[in-house]
């Protein structure tokens, strides 16, 4: 799994970066998603929650909603882990919330 997490990772960085600066592909915020399921996968929560942060900010500056459920879905599941069970449960009600408003 961790090999796959790696090469997901570092193929959607790759192909964020061949995306030209008028195109409005999401991917640098799905890559440092990725990056953050990697840590988390890794046992970093620390690092995890730093990319974490940086693909939410990503994902709205781009106003990219999916992306920014699957973020809050992954912080839902962090604090879960990490015994904070209505932080999680808070956090997951936002992201079925915000899910339902993008009919995703």
């Amino acid at each position: 799994r961790f090999v796959d997490a790696a090469d997901s990772c570092l193929r959607s960085f790759y192909d964020g970066r061949q995306v030209s600066r008028t195109e409005s592909l999401p991917v640098v915020q799905n890559a440092i998603l990725t990056l953050a399921n990697l840590h988390l996968e890794m046992r970093h929560v620390d690092d995890a929650l730093q990319a974490l942060e940086d693909s939410i900010r990503a994902a709205q500056e781009t106003s990219d909603g999916s992306c920014l459920c699957a973020c809050l879905y992954l912080l839902s599941f962090i604090l879960l882990q990490s015994g904070s069970p209505i932080m999680a449960s808070s956090m997951m009600q936002r992201c079925l919330e915000r899910s339902e408003a993008l009919g995703l």
